[in-house]
């Protein structure tokens, strides 16, 4: 038996086709248009399932073509982005390397002073745990050649590295905020809560309602701890500023002082959201009757979400290093240092590999008439 052909197309027409002939041969030999409809509605799933069946078989054929067209393009992107990818895959690698060993000096030093870590390092450093994650994911899909969602994630990895330096710079336990850290804990409960209730009242939601009062009981017991504010998106944050103010991200980002970021911020918001710009962003008019819609992999495009992923990763750095109460550690010093001089010079890479990568002329598109 032969087996199926990946490229060759699955004929819909001709089915719906064979559905309607029949249609029409009911309908010419018989007065009862109510049978024949049901007739019809019986062909046309038959002729579906016939097609399912179809793709079923082609399924493994297709993903071995589609496998290798993808094993191409990740060996001439390599080609191209090596040398940057492995810049940003040595900066990650030593970044949770680091984080190992402060956090295990950090400890032991604590016990054997039989002091108390500073509660700022147990949190930052759960935050750049989960940089590192996001690291990794926007490594694996600018690797695959698909930038536009290395964006979408390397968008999360900023909003940690906000976070990030606020906790440090005004979550110390001596400082005029020292319940700022458990603030950003017990805000959790208050989330929880919402989610809860978000998925109880959808029409799928099937918790307990010994379960929900338990969520809502926690998220009260919180508001009550630290106040109405708290019930914001940003509540933990509320006492940085200005009584019931209503705050937005971009105030954050002030306060953290990373409002030069925020025009990359709000480019990659558009590979988050299905709003109408986010469509124009995607579409590109070549002449005056043809459009392309970005739909697969490019070569390039890479330079700017790993970039924008490799600075949030030395904020977070920065922030965990000198800001949790460690700051005249040498050591730490001079981890920064190196930090944001492999950051530059991985900048330096991704501009070397863009230039090159812009002159292959992928134009980032599956055409689409």
């Amino acid at each position: 038996m032969t087996e199926p052909e990946a490229s060759s197309p699955i004929d819909i027409e001709a089915a719906a086709n064979r559905a309607t002939a029949r249609l029409l041969d009911y309908v010419g030999n018989s007065d009862a248009t109510d049978e024949a409809a049901a007739r019809f509605s019986e062909d046309v799933k038959v002729e579906g399932r016939g097609l399912a069946s179809e793709a079923r078989e082609r399924a493994d054929a297709i993903g071995a073509a589609v496998e290798r067209e993808r094993t191409e393009h990740r060996a001439e992107l390599a080609r191209l982005w090596g040398r940057a990818l492995d810049q940003y895959l040595a900066v990650a690698q030593l970044a949770d390397e680091t984080v190992s060993h402060v956090l295990e000096r950090r400890q032991n030093q604590a016990r054997s002073s039989s002091s108390v870590v500073d509660p700022r390092l147990q949190v930052v450093a759960a935050l750049q745990a989960r940089l590192s994650r996001v690291m990794t994911e926007v490594h694996a899909l600018a690797s695959d050649g698909l930038p536009r969602g290395a964006l979408a994630r390397a968008r999360t990895g900023h909003e940690i590295s906000v976070f990030a330096t606020l906790l440090s710079e005004h979550g110390a336990p001596d400082g005029d905020h020292p319940d700022l850290i458990q603030r950003f804990v017990d805000h959790a409960r208050v989330q929880a809560y919402q989610d809860a209730n978000t998925y109880q009242t959808s029409g799928a939601g099937d918790l307990s309602d010994e379960l929900v009062r338990k969520f809502r009981h926690a998220s009260e017991q919180a508001v009550t701890d630290h106040g109405k504010d708290f019930k914001g998106i940003y509540g933990w944050a509320a006492v940085l500023f200005q009584p019931h103010r209503r705050l937005q991200f971009p105030d954050l980002e002030d306060l953290a002082g990373l409002r030069h970021t925020r025009s990359f911020y709000k480019w990659a918001n558009h590979d988050v959201h299905a709003t109408a710009r986010s469509l124009e962003l995607n579409t590109l008019v070549v002449g005056e009757d043809r459009v392309r819609y970005l739909t697969g992999r490019t070569l390039v495009g890479l330079a700017e979400p790993l970039s924008m992923a490799l600075h949030s990763q030395l904020q977070v750095m920065t922030a965990l290093l000198i800001g949790t109460g460690e700051s005249e550690n040498v050591v730490s010093l001079v981890t920064c240092t190196m930090l944001s001089e492999m950051v530059h010079n991985a900048d330096d890479e991704l501009v070397a590999a863009s230039a090159r990568a812009d002159s292959t002329n992928d134009d980032l598109s599956t055409p689409s008439r």
